[in-house]
């Protein structure tokens, strides 16, 4: 059961980290803590002063086609290709 427990916890930080990483690497580099902070504007209102153009990279373009990703490896896992 706790194996179980620490595979599934494993697998979704693992999962995180991939999507973080896919949104930050592409033709303009931008930092992680960047992404971070975008997601944290966006869905809880942080209140970070970013630039509109790195906003705009992170919530319109990556971050949609790493959630599509993601979204499509877990349909091809779960029907076992």
């Amino acid at each position: 059961m706790i194996g179980t427990l620490i595979r599934t916890l494993l697998a979704a930080v693992t999962l995180l980290l991939a999507v973080i990483a896919g949104v930050a690497i592409g033709e303009t580099a931008i930092d992680p803590g960047v992404v971070f902070q975008v997601l944290a504007n966006k869905l809880w209102a942080a209140g970070y002063v970013l630039d509109p153009i790195d906003e705009g990279i992170v919530w319109n373009y990556r971050l949609t086609r790493a959630l599509v990703a993601a979204a499509c490896g877990a349909g091809l896992a779960t029907c076992g290709v």
